[in-house]
């Protein structure tokens, strides 16, 4: 089980419909191309199950995968959000593998990566709706502490 919060940031390129001042005359509505940003923080709360790989001397790796849920809460930021834009989840697969380093018995170094996929979020807007499924990065390196 594990849970981390980051911030992230979601550009959306989109068509705005444009009411003019004086009538046009030709086909259908006019429409702007625009791009909206919506700035959030992210609660990650995921759990997985690790899978020990064959360790060599004092280098441990392994991989891990399971599923949980993203909770992408906009931070309303000047210049990074959208009116109306709301708080929403979204359920996300959890893949990764990393290594552990051992220094002494119950400290290690570990290097790791997490990839997480879930659907695009639309913050409750049709203009920020893609349906899109994206995929997010996330290295981190670190101390450990086992018990």
């Amino acid at each position: 089980m594990s849970y981390g919060r980051v911030v992230n940031s979601e550009r959306t390129l989109t068509t705005i419909p444009i009411t003019l001042p004086t009538p046009i005359f030709g086909p259908g509505p006019r429409l702007l191309p625009t791009t909206l940003s919506v700035q959030a923080d992210v609660h990650e709360t995921t759990a997985a199950g690790v899978v020990t790989l064959p360790h060599f001397w004092r280098l441990k790796p392994y991989v891990l995968a399971g599923s949980g849920a993203l909770t992408f809460n906009p931070t309303q930021n000047r210049g990074a959000f959208v009116p109306g834009a709301g708080t929403q989840s979204k359920a996300v697969f959890e893949y990764g593998g990393g290594a552990d380093w051992d220094f002494f018995s119950h400290f290690a170094f570990r290097l790791e990566y997490r990839g997480f996929v879930y659907k695009r979020p639309d913050f409750g807007l049709i203009t920020l709706r893609t349906n899109a499924t994206t995929n997010t990065a996330q290295p981190s390196a670190g101390i450990v502490f086992k018990f």
